[in-house]
């Protein structure tokens, strides 16, 4: 009966742990939504980037002074992370897989953060916003129908909706990863027309 007991309760705690993490992610997304929220681009000039930046754009002199800021911090806390990652490993006994998969997330994010200040994203527009806060509506009803779940005797209906959950919570990340790379590049210089050599008058 004791065992029992446990089960059941370490069911429940995984399901709230499950509902809480989904809570956060959604809220994470959405305020980045708003805050990153910005002007719809006209067609030709995403025409325009798309053929100027079909590489990544690489700085020469370094970003301006904030985004060098966040991007420093940005390591910092990669090498902490990765100090944790370390120390997870190498404790004796059984590794807390859990412990674990929560630092690969964080490290995940931090990379792709960094990432994207190298190579100088732009912040997301109208279009990129409205698409992720589908992605994130969506995602909100499949972890909704969670709730109501009996973590005794629907563990299979609930393993389920987790798949679904889960391919949203794909659909959430690739909507926020979507950027684009033009803030830093160089300018095209502007072709100069070709003046008409002058004609001597007595000519």
């Amino acid at each position: 009966a004791t065992s029992g007991h446990r089960r059941t309760v370490s069911w429940a705690d995984a399901l709230a742990a499950i509902l809480g993490f989904g809570a956060a992610l959604v809220l994470m997304y959405s305020l980045k939504a708003m805050d990153l929220g910005a002007e719809d681009e006209s067609s030709d000039e995403e025409e325009e980037g798309a053929e100027e930046g079909k590489g990544p754009v690489w700085l020469v002199r370094g970003g301006d002074e904030e985004s060098s800021f966040k991007l420093r911090m940005w390591l910092t806390r990669l090498q902490a992370h990765s100090s944790a990652m370390t120390r997870l490993c190498d404790e004796e006994g059984a590794v807390d897989r859990d412990a674990v998969d929560e630092e690969v997330h964080g490290l995940d994010f931090l990379v792709d953060s960094a990432r994207r200040l190298c190579r100088g994203a732009e912040p997301m527009d109208r279009r990129g916003a409205s698409k992720l806060q589908a992605a994130v509506a969506e995602l909100i009803q499949d972890v909704e129908q969670l709730r109501d779940k009996d973590v005794k005797s629907d563990v299979q209906a609930i393993d389920r909706q987790l798949r679904i959950a889960s391919q949203s919570l794909l659909r959430v990340h690739s909507a926020a990863e979507k950027a684009t790379f033009r803030r830093w590049a160089p300018k095209p210089l502007l072709k100069k027309r070709e003046e008409t050599p002058a004609v001597p008058m007595g000519l």
